[in-house]
């Protein structure tokens, strides 16, 4: 890997540093406030940590925290593996889980939804996973088929590969800018926010489908 410079050095070890005390005096894991003391010293601090790495960014309204672990899980067969498996899942997160691994060639990130597009511009990630979109946090991300939308932008004439649920009609149309997509159906039950078509507003066909309401 480049080595960082000296800046970004200097901010990624003071932020291990606060994160290192946090744990010791019992205020958290440090995952947060490590990666915010480094931002501050160095705005850039995120885009520098994940050059040369190969990244995975796992994104969802439910379900990544797993998924994050299971796919890091399968890639510590090959390597060192970089990862926010705590769920601190916004920039400050990514910065601790790249700077406590700071040798590791791969890293899985966890990305809270709304903050996806702007890690992929930052960090240039080559791998995204994406898994469903719903409103059970509406009050705090806001407009899902507006979270699906700028996923769309993001992802558009990116050199990205995409492995996204088929069965989130959201997360389809969410990911169907991307340059390469893998698409996976796991049987998804909950359907009450993709009755309608995101791109032309007509009502889907769900007819023959089994549904099932969330437990």
């Amino acid at each position: 890997m480049t080595q960082l410079p000296l800046r970004a050095q200097l901010a990624s070890a003071l932020g291990r540093t606060a994160a290192t005390l946090s744990r010791a005096t019992g205020r958290g894991d440090g995952s947060v406030i490590g990666g915010r003391i480094g931002l501050a010293l160095e705005p850039d601090l995120l885009r520098k940590l994940a050059q040369d790495r190969k990244l995975a960014l796992v994104s969802a309204t439910n379900g990544k925290t797993t998924t994050t672990r299971l796919i890091t899980s399968a890639l510590q067969e090959l390597g060192e593996v970089a990862t926010n498996a705590f769920g601190a899942n916004m920039p400050a997160g990514h910065v601790s889980a790249l700077s406590s691994a700071k040798n590791a060639p791969y890293g899985v990130l966890e990305v809270d939804e709304k903050y996806l597009p702007e890690v992929i511009d930052t960090t240039g990630a080559g791998v995204v996973v994406l898994m469903n979109l719903s409103r059970d946090q509406m009050d705090r991300a806001g407009e899902i088929w507006l979270l699906a939308q700028k996923w769309r932008r993001a992802l558009a004439g990116r050199p990205v590969h995409v492995i996204a649920n088929a069965d989130d009609p959201l997360v389809t149309w969410g990911a169907s800018t991307a340059a390469g997509v893998t698409w996976v159906s796991a049987g998804q039950p909950w359907k009450e926010d993709s009755w309608c078509c995101p791109e032309c507003g007509g009502p889907l066909d769900r007819k023959g489908m089994d549904y099932t309401p969330p437990g």
